[in-house]
């Protein structure tokens, strides 16, 4: 950064974005222990979610409990032990990967390394449900945990340029997904303000989606 008194203007470079992605190894436990939990609150609130959401999309999510009067099944899965251990694997390595690459400064992993699990929340999926282009501005990171899908509908991931053009060049999608193996049981991390949009799907499919807050924001 040209940071000079005298100057008038500068640049920062700032790292491309990327898609990070990772299996538990106890993914069986965590859907058992989970996904149970998921369901009964779908039965007592899933159709309030859908009456209450205000997204331009078709999903059943407990998102839409979210800040003050947010639901018990988010606080449930915010207090689940074995699934935020597990998140925080992901998260971890992820850091570790980016610093191995250079990707970013010692001091940004140190920022980094030092944020909190913000919140979690699930989104169910019915056939023909889709999720629209959107991004988790203002959390520096965010993922998705592909809880329960047999047959992966796979997150489209978009450049900075396509946050408004569904047709942009993708960075990441259905076949990056089959080529790494990306599917059920995998933990997808990725920039908050990453655009990215879920087709629509062919079969139901459950994730849970997470944000990540930086101690040194606002």
């Amino acid at each position: 950064m040209n940071n000079q008194s005298k100057t008038t203007g500068g640049i920062c470079f700032f790292p491309s974005p990327f898609v990070f992605w990772r299996k538990p190894n106890n993914h069986a436990k965590l859907k058992e222990n989970i996904l149970p939990m998921i369901m009964e609150d779908i039965e007592k609130n899933g159709d309030s979610y859908l009456k209450d959401s205000d997204w331009s999309c078709d999903i059943v999510s407990s998102f839409h409990s979210y800040g003050e009067n947010s639901g018990e099944i988010n606080q449930k899965l915010m207090e689940h032990e074995d699934l935020v251990v597990s998140i925080w694997d992901a998260y971890n390595e992820m850091l570790d990967t980016l610093k191995s690459e250079n990707r970013i400064t010692d001091y940004d992993y140190e920022d980094f390394a030092s944020c909190q699990l913000y919140d979690i929340w699930y989104n169910k999926y019915n056939v023909g449900h889709y999720q629209e282009i959107h991004e988790h501005s203002p959390f520096e990171f965010s993922g998705i945990y592909i809880l329960d899908d047999s047959e992966y509908s796979n997150t489209y991931f978009f450049d900075h340029s396509s946050v408004f053009k569904v047709e942009g060049k993708h960075t990441f999608g259905e076949n990056e997904s089959k080529e790494f193996d990306i599917s059920e049981g995998n933990m997808i991390l990725f920039p908050g303000a990453l655009p990215h949009h879920v087709p629509m799907v062919k079969s139901e499919k459950i994730t849970l989606s997470f944000n990540f807050k930086l101690n040194s924001s606002p």
